[in-house]
């Protein structure tokens, strides 16, 4: 499966700032966005993922759904992103249709290696540094963590598609990239730009 190198996930307390987040990032040129609303209500999240793929759609963007399985089936959205905590990967597999991706969250070798036994599309695997959107998965990496992580999964011959995530910003993209990392998974340096395009553009430079 050929995946974009570069995944934006929204930020926002509520359901406008989310769609804004969609509607910014679709107009500065990402091709994957995923929704991500922590403690909404599963009924907003519908209502506004309805809106997002509306947009994403106009646009010819992929849209992901974070943690809402049913959510993703309903929209028929490119696919899910579930946590360490979430529903089993083979169980989500079942509640989907077959052409629709499931990513998961790793943060050790162990976590790893059980997301590739159970056949996920792709692993995000961080967090890089502290960020709010994962303060709750620890330890943070960094570049020399995520430097044992690459050694280890290449002696494993585990080549499941690896995106860094957790508090990435242009220079963590530069080194991360120097290592080996080929995909990352963004937020906070996208979503708080003044000029978003001009720094997926930054960012472009070094994954497109």
């Amino acid at each position: 499966m050929c995946l974009p190198n570069i995944l934006y996930i929204t930020q926002g307390s509520t359901q406008s700032q989310h769609l804004e987040c969609v509607q910014r990032a679709c107009e500065a040129g990402l091709r994957w966005i995923q929704l991500r609303m922590k403690n909404f209500d599963e009924m907003r999240v519908l209502d506004t993922a309805i809106l997002a793929k509306r947009i994403c759609d106009h646009h010819n963007v992929l849209l992901t759904i974070n943690d809402y399985v049913d959510v993703a089936k309903k929209i028929n959205a490119f696919g899910v992103h579930v946590g360490k905590n979430d529903l089993p990967i083979d169980l989500v597999r079942r509640k989907l249709y077959t052409h629709q991706t499931i990513g998961a969250t790793a943060n050790t070798i162990v976590d790893i290696q059980q997301v590739f036994d159970n056949n996920a599309d792709y692993i995000g695997l961080g967090p890089y540094a502290f960020t709010k959107t994962k303060k709750k998965l620890t330890p943070q990496l960094g570049i020399e963590g995520y430097k044992k992580m690459m050694h280890l999964l290449r002696k494993e011959q585990l080549n499941s598609p690896i995106f860094a995530i957790g508090g990435i910003e242009i220079e963590d993209a530069k080194k991360l990239k120097q290592i080996g990392i080929h995909r990352i998974a963004v937020s906070s340096v996208l979503t708080k730009a003044q000029d978003m395009k001009g720094v997926y553009n930054q960012l472009l430079d070094i994954y497109g």
